[in-house]
């Protein structure tokens, strides 16, 4: 199957164009993109730097007419709660026939609920698993008859006694819950078990189709922490029974692919800093594809169509990942390109008909997901979808996807949280679900827009900003929120809590996508390295500078927050740029990049610190003097800003010792922090009374030093 498409970016980013998917015909198979929104209304570009994607006017229309209630517009903005408590309904999953949907509802004060529905309203909806103690996470269908999913305990105390995600099955009728994977490794639990797996078996994504089986990937440990190499076990949901399989070639496999019905088809080896990819090519020999430095991969798998391999290689200056397909004879990749996503690594990921490796669809990562059919009846069923809801991103999830009965949609905009809808496609029926966070008014909320600026050396830089309206009569007050990872994308068009609950309180949220950030092409990645507190937080700070320049922002009212590397960068703003900031915000902030190569101070270590850390914050040897120049906790005489500090004491991955150590340097140079400290909190904040109670704290301290 031969097939090329281009994903041409979106309105609001190329001056007010539609959405443009060129299609190529091969082999007599046309492909072309879900749909074309149109010319988007009242778009403005300022000088070619931006281009607004605003709201439909009559957004809320389509919904109301698949009775979504229209919520009447608020003098005063919604409360913290409506933010950052549970959502009401956190997930939803069809059965492969489609007749069932399992249905994840959470509580304000309780614990979530997993529901079967019977779509066809032949048997009563039941609830088939709760906890008092625990949360539900990741479920998903095995079969029409059983159901998989993990536990989460936001009150675990971490670094005391670890939890692990587990693994449990339960029967559609939600009579029979067994332990599949243990939690914990002294797992007491009241549901029926036969000899479960230890914590550190995780199950595969993948699983045989028409069984009630999974595949489970078993880690081996050699001497101290790292990994040695990982096999396979096949684990009956239904009994618990598991034994291994021997289908793997005698490569100490570090990780594994697998493919849409279970089997092994490709995995990674390591030799000290270097990885080699391996795949099973179409003749069945297993072939070496590529051998690399951590973090250096010249291309990396994307998906698969049957035997046919696709991967995602850097193309171009900037280095964006496009797929190409992979030549098995010439053992690389073909020289052009079949789905690229200018601006961004398009990240693709193949869809496929359920318990076949049939590719029906691709999905890819512009500002936001986009799935782009190939079987003509989900193209039509997509474009249906896009009409009824015009404006937002609408990922249509289907299991007979060349013959769809039924399908199930996740709906969102960067105004909207997701709400999840049925629709029927063989009598043309929708059924509304219910939204994620039902006391959400979309009319209160801001808008969400990416800007291209430019950095003090030139370089391209990606930055959103979240705003109510866009453009006010006059510069407000602005906090700058930094994302963690710090190697990661910051953020997606889509519904951001913590975005949209500050810009509710009247503040303009800027959201710099520094270098280092990923998404945006191996170049912008790589020019990060090695360069926190450097080039990293100037480009934090120049997004700051186009904000105030454009007008947008009061160049005198500005915080800086953020979490993780974001609290780090908080702590170097306050130091290193002074006049900037008025306030600082920093929770689990790393205060001190010399000790992340120490494992006291942190969960992590092997791999990570002998071979990613070095490369990407600095050896700690040979670039000691760069890593010392740029330590937070060096530099606290320099931070004269009011400060919040947040931290967590169960955290596993920030160490409470960073905060305490940078807590003690502020107060002895006279700048005591505003201190908050959740005793057993995780990483995550994902105790909902501390989230909740953490940003109560910031909107006043944000009060008290901006406005």
């Amino acid at each position: 199957m031969d097939y090329t498409f281009t994903q041409v970016k979106r309105g609001r980013f190329t001056g007010g164009r539609p959405i443009v998917m060129r299609a190529v015909h091969l082999n007599n198979f046309f492909f072309a993109i879900r749909h074309i929104i149109g010319i988007l209304a009242n778009t403005q570009n300022y000088k070619g730097e931006i281009v607004s994607r605003m709201r439909y006017i009559t957004r809320l229309l389509s919904l109301n007419a698949l009775a979504f209630p229209l919520m009447a517009s608020a003098a005063s903005a919604p409360p913290v709660d409506a933010f950052f408590q549970p959502a009401a309904v956190q997930h939803a999953a069809l059965a492969p026939s489609a007749r069932w949907m399992a249905l994840l509802n959470g509580a304000p004060d309780g614990r979530n609920k997993l529901t079967v529905v019977d779509l066809d309203g032949r048997e009563a909806s039941k609830v088939v698993a709760t906890f008092s103690k625990f949360d539900i996470s990741n479920v998903r269908w095995v079969s029409d008859d059983y159901l998989v999913f993990s536990l989460s305990d936001p009150n675990a105390v971490s670094l005391k006694k670890p939890r692990y995600p587990g693994l449990l099955s339960v029967d559609r009728e939600g009579k029979h819950i067994r332990v599949l994977i243990k939690f914990t490794w002294d797992t007491e639990f009241p549901a029926g078990g036969n000899n479960p797996l230890e914590p550190y078996n995780v199950p595969a994504s993948r699983n045989p189709p028409g069984t009630n089986t999974v595949i489970v990937i078993e880690p081996h440990y050699g001497p101290g922490v790292d990994l040695s190499h990982v096999t396979l076990r096949s684990l009956n949901v239904a009994t618990g029974a598991h034994r291994a399989l021997d289908e793997l070639p005698k490569l100490p496999f570090k990780s594994l692919h697998l493919d849409n019905v279970g089997g092994v088809i490709g995995g990674y080896t390591a030799d000290g800093g270097k990885q080699t990819l391996h795949w099973r090519a179409p003749n069945g020999k297993w072939q070496e594809l590529a051998t690399f430095q951590v973090a250096e991969e010249p291309f990396s798998p994307a998906y698969i169509d049957r035997d046919q391999l696709y991967v995602s290689v850097p193309s171009g200056t900037a280095g964006t990942e496009a797929v190409h397909k992979f030549d098995f004879a010439a053992n690389k990749p073909v020289s052009e390109s079949i789905v690229e996503t200018p601006g961004f690594d398009s990240r693709a990921g193949g869809i496929y008909e359920y318990g076949t490796n049939t590719l029906v669809g691709v999905s890819t990562e512009g500002d936001s997901e986009v799935i782009t059919w190939f079987t003509p009846a989900m193209k039509n069923v997509q474009k249906k979808v896009d009409e009824m809801l015009p404006g937002r991103i609408n990922i249509v999830n289907c299991t007979a996807c060349i013959n769809p009965k039924r399908v199930l949609i996740m709906s969102y905009a960067d105004a909207s949280p997701v709400e999840y809808l049925l629709y029927s496609v063989t009598d043309d029926k929708w059924q509304r679900i219910g939204a994620s966070r039902p006391n959400i008014d979309p009319e209160q909320m801001a808008q969400l827009d990416m800007h291209a600026a430019k950095t003090r050396d030139g370089a391209h830089l990606p930055v959103w900003i979240t705003a109510t309206p866009l453009k006010a009569t006059k510069p407000r007050p602005a906090v700058v929120l930094v994302h963690d990872g710090p190697w990661q994308r910051g953020v997606f068009w889509n519904w951001n809590p913590e975005a949209q609950f500050l810009a509710s309180r009247g503040y303009v949220v800027i959201e710099p996508e520094f270098r280092g950030s990923k998404g945006y092409g191996q170049a912008h990645f790589k020019a990060g390295w090695k360069q926190w507190g450097q080039r990293m937080q100037d480009d934090v700070n120049d997004a700051l500078r186009y904000a105030v320049d454009k007008g947008l922002v009061d160049g005198n009212r500005v915080c800086i927050a953020g979490g993780g590397y974001g609290g780090y960068s908080v702590l170097m703003g306050l130091a290193k740029d002074p006049a900037l900031y008025r306030c600082g915000v920093a929770w689990l902030a790393i205060t001190d990049p010399r000790n992340m190569h120490d494992s006291q101070w942190s969960d992590t270590a092997g791999t990570l610190h002998d071979y990613s850390a070095p490369a990407l914050v600095g050896d700690p040897v040979k670039d000691a003097d760069m890593l010392k120049a740029h330590a937070p906790i060096l530099l606290a005489p320099k931070i004269k800003s009011p400060l919040l500090l947040a931290y967590g004491s169960g955290d596993p991955r920030i160490s409470i010792d960073h905060g305490r150590e940078m807590r003690k340097a502020l107060a002895e140079a006279g700048n005591k922090p505003e201190w908050i400290l959740y005793n057993d909190s995780e990483q995550s904040w994902s105790r909902p009374e501390n989230k909740i109670d953490f940003w109560r704290r910031v909107e006043a301290f944000l009060e008290k030093n901006l406005k």
